[in-house]
């Protein structure tokens, strides 16, 4: 089975685990036009519309920064390490459920959907998975085409948009 992301105003076909993981890994650093490193995932069946695709992703690499503002605080924020404190909401579409590996974190999150719009806020309640998880999630949806599992990983009901 072969897969695609969808990002921003983009789509790639993904050729295999390892293949997805790299690519989302890449996206985690890049620094998106409203000056922050963030962004939301669409990840299926290739031939699917992203619509149907069942793996959502909205990660935060640097939660709790603000936009880039200038040429040495952009410097700065490329040398950050997603791993060491980024975050993100993956949720299982079919299911509509919620991964978490224990991660919590505080303060407003919002992540870049598209180039050419605000950013989007959500809900930090719901970013209950490291970076570092999210890349094993990725390897693993494209994997088995399942919902994937991983160390330490439960998955619970998406709670509703008003709690």
């Amino acid at each position: 089975m072969s897969f695609r992301i969808w990002w921003d105003i983009n789509n790639e076909p993904l050729a295999g685990p390892a293949e997805a993981e790299e690519f989302v890994r890449d996206l985690t650093r890049m620094v998106a036009p409203q000056g922050v490193r963030s962004g939301r995932l669409r990840i299926g069946p290739d031939g699917a519309e992203q619509s149907a695709a069942p793996l959502h992703v909205d990660f935060v690499s640097d939660p709790g920064l603000g936009p880039i503002s200038g040429l040495g605080e952009l410097e700065a924020r490329v040398e950050r390490d997603p791993e060491a404190e980024g975050v993100a909401v993956v949720v299982w579409r079919p299911g509509n459920e919620l991964a978490s590996d224990g991660t919590e974190v505080s303060g407003s999150l919002a992540v870049s959907e598209s180039a050419y719009k605000p950013l989007v806020p959500i809900a930090s309640g719901l970013a209950r998975v490291s970076v570092t998880t999210l890349y094993a999630l990725v390897a693993g949806y494209t994997a088995t085409g399942e919902r994937p599992e991983g160390e330490g990983v439960e998955w619970g009901p998406l709670p509703a948009e008003d709690e």
